[in-house]
């Protein structure tokens, strides 16, 4: 419909429209989950004592 090869009614660029709107919203939302799962990586140690290793499930809830 965007590039324009077909023909469409009102009602259906009114609504192609807001399904554009709604996947750059999806979009921008995934691209800053994404920012901040590789931060939290980031954060990660590589390796990590068995001791730290339990710690950190009893905190994450596992």
């Amino acid at each position: 419909m965007a590039g324009g090869g077909v023909w469409t009614s009102p009602p259906a660029e009114h609504r192609g429209g807001h399904l554009s709107d709604q996947r750059n919203t999806y979009n921008s939302a995934v691209g800053r989950l994404d920012d901040g799962l590789v931060a939290m990586i980031a954060r990660t140690p590589e390796k990590s004592s068995p001791e730290e290793a339990e710690l950190r499930r009893i905190e994450l809830g596992g």
